[in-house]
């Protein structure tokens, strides 16, 4: 399976024609240019430009989600050898949910 192009993602950078453009980081030797958004007046340019910047945080969110699941499974493992308690369920949902977008993010839904 293929894997996204590695992190850090930047945007917004403009081309020539004014579009916002999220790109990999310079060295990447790949297709530098990622996503290709075009502002348009009003709402729909700030639209354009949040989703750039959201889209070139997700190698960033995606490392963080799996160092928090890491984390939280620590904890749990944890709590359970020191009390005993198997039956965590403030922990179980975030957990689910946590690995269900990581395997969106990773294609493995």
């Amino acid at each position: 399976m293929a894997t996204h192009t590695p992190g850090p993602w930047r945007t917004p950078i403009s081309d020539r024609n004014g579009f916002l453009l999220v790109t990999a980081a310079p060295g990447w030797k790949g297709n530098n240019m990622l996503g290709r958004f075009r502002p348009h007046k009003g709402g729909f340019a700030l639209s354009a430009e949040a989703n750039a910047h959201l889209i070139a945080a997700a190698p960033d969110l995606l490392a963080a989600l799996k160092r928090s699941v890491d984390a939280m499974e620590a904890m749990k493992a944890e709590i359970l050898r020191v009390t005993g308690n198997s039956f965590l369920p403030d922990m179980a949902e975030p957990i689910a949910a946590a690995r269900a977008a990581i395997a969106k993010a990773e294609r493995k839904d």
